[in-house]
């Protein structure tokens, strides 16, 4: 059946004192039986879109809410292993890692690219867009991943039994689908979530030493200086082992781009920013301001004449 009971947080800041032992004794034994309660497991999926067309149902991303004792509980748990797991994560990926950010991957990034503009080498950049790859996380590949990272036991366990099982229900204001089970994924809109899929796309740093790449979450960016013809040989062959790695895992790549800086366009975007030929950033804040003065309703000249006179 589904179970879900929202507690409102206030109540439980209010409580603390009285809330904090009995919490305490149910995390606790929670840890230890390895076994993640039946009714924390119940989320409702709150659509939320991200860009293009709004009638598109792949144009929404779906965010759990999760009630706050188990999310509470969660984050806990995070903030003991954190330490342990971080150890596993690339520094090439800049996703829910703590100190790292879009900012230090665009910096990265940019540093590879003025290098090869001053040696005049060409940089080409791939791309990948990976289609639902929180929702169709196969389980039996997480665990299996965890068990080899050496986490066993109780906590194993207790890991199985938070994966599966979870009923969710789809709510659009006050409309609710029917309750259905998540067979594959991580829930969004969780800790241990992100954490575990950090773990899985740890992968891609096995497939080539020949190239570099950056990830961002689930953004995967690769990128490689071109010589000669054997390199982009190497680049296409780290491609091909790629697209085997993601049908070994399960997941599936909808869209790749092929970047390179461009003699016959001023700007190309890349992640989050718009780069230039001339790595000027001119562009990018044009844009920014654009989109900033569209949302708050003022208008472009004045904006700009607020933005020339913070400079």
């Amino acid at each position: 059946a589904f179970h879900i009971t929202f507690i409102p947080p206030v109540l439980l800041k209010h409580c603390c004192a009285s809330l904090s032992f009995p919490l305490t004794a149910l995390f606790n034994s929670s840890l230890k039986s390895g076994i993640f309660p039946e009714h924390w497991k119940s989320s409702y999926i709150t659509p939320i879109h991200k860009s293009g067309d709004k009638s598109k149902v792949n144009h929404y991303r779906p965010i759990c809410t999760i009630s706050t004792i188990p999310k509470t509980f969660e984050k806990l748990v995070v903030s003991l292993v954190y330490p342990e797991i971080s150890r596993y994560i690339v520094p090439e990926q800049h996703g829910f890692v703590r100190c790292r950010s879009t900012v230090t991957d665009l910096l990265v990034f940019q540093e590879y690219v003025m290098k090869g503009f001053e040696e005049r080498l060409q940089v080409d950049v791939i791309s990948t867009d990976y289609s639902k790859a929180f929702d169709k996380l196969s389980h039996r590949h997480v665990l299996l991943l965890l068990e080899s990272l050496g986490i066993h036991g109780a906590f194993l366990r207790w890991l199985t039994s938070y994966l599966t099982g979870r009923q969710l229900r789809v709510r659009i204001k006050n409309t609710f689908s029917r309750p259905f089970v998540a067979s594959s994924g991580v829930p969004q809109g969780s800790h241990i979530g992100p954490l575990i899929f950090l773990i899985m796309i740890n992968g891609v740093s096995k497939l080539s030493t020949d190239v570099k790449f950056l990830i961002f979450a689930d953004d995967l960016k690769i990128f490689s200086y071109i010589r000669t013809s054997e390199d982009c040989q190497r680049l296409q062959g780290c491609l091909d082992r790629l697209g085997v790695w993601c049908t070994r895992i399960t997941f599936f790549i909808t869209r790749v781009n092929a970047r390179l800086p461009p003699s016959h366009e001023p700007e190309f975007p890349y992640f989050v920013t718009i780069f230039s030929r001339v790595l000027f950033w001119l562009g990018y804040l044009l844009h920014v301001i654009w989109e900033s003065s569209s949302m708050r309703s003022y208008p472009f000249p004045f904006t700009w004449t607020l933005y020339r006179g913070g400079l």
